[in-house]
């Protein structure tokens, strides 16, 4: 997948067809755990009204 926003529709799709396919998908789990980080991150820091280091 390319680093652009607008490839990250593109990422779903991927993912099923390496699961039918038997392939790992284009965005691995590493990417998935980063922005889980972040994302929970972002809830953590508007409901404390602080930053969030990561």
């Amino acid at each position: 997948m390319g680093e652009h926003p607008k490839d990250r529709p593109a990422e779903p799709a991927d993912f099923l067809r390496a699961v039918s396919e038997g392939r790992p998908a284009l965005s691995g789990g590493r990417l998935g755990l980063e922005v889980t980080r972040v994302v929970y991150a972002a809830y953590v820091s508007s409901e404390e009204g602080s930053r969030v280091d990561l």
